[in-house]
């Protein structure tokens, strides 16, 4: 299969936007996410970051990633993020 390259721009004052329309802060998407506040803080704070990350930030505020196409306005495709979820010890 031959895997096409696509750039993508992230504009991360979505995540922002997300934050606060949720009312979350910080420390509960890093809590969510299995990490420290201040590494939250600093793949926010990075002039570029991951799609990855991008996306399992937005996963924490439960949204999904979809990408558009600028010219058709067609979803191309959607990005889910898997999260590892917690066995409970009782079952």
């Amino acid at each position: 299969m031959d895997e096409k390259r696509i750039p993508i721009r992230v504009d991360k004052s979505i995540l922002k936007l997300a934050q606060r329309s949720r009312h979350v802060t910080q420390e509960v998407i890093a809590n969510t996410l299995n990490m420290k506040r201040s590494s939250l803080c600093q793949n926010m704070s990075r002039p570029r970051m991951s799609l990855g990350m991008f996306a399992k930030i937005l996963d924490a505020l439960d949204y999904d990633v979809v990408i558009v196409n600028r010219e058709t306005g067609e979803a191309e495709w959607q990005l889910y993020v898997e999260r590892e979820q917690e066995l409970d010890d009782d079952i």
